[in-house]
């Protein structure tokens, strides 16, 4: 999809930094959080952080978006990052 670049591998982004990369907003990042699509781990003061897992996840939820509307049946995935 456009505008979305491959992950480092071992590092980890704020919700703006991923926002800017994906061209997903803020606020879809925290619906797909809610839903339980995406399970960011949290930093220092509470603080999402996305690795590069995470951005890969968000990649193919955007691509099964595209093709289906989202399945309610899709389970968080943890990331990796440490806080």
């Amino acid at each position: 999809m456009r505008g979305m670049t491959s992950p480092a591998p071992d590092k980890c982004w704020g919700i703006g930094d991923v926002a800017r990369r994906t061209g997903v907003t803020e606020r879809t990042l925290r619906y797909y959080e809610e839903l339980g699509l995406l399970a960011p781990v949290r930093g220092a003061g509470g603080r999402r952080r996305y690795d590069g897992r995470t951005l890969d996840r968000l990649y193919r939820i955007r691509l099964f978006r595209s093709w289906a509307p989202l399945w309610p049946t899709s389970t968080p995935m943890q990331t990796t990052c440490e806080s």
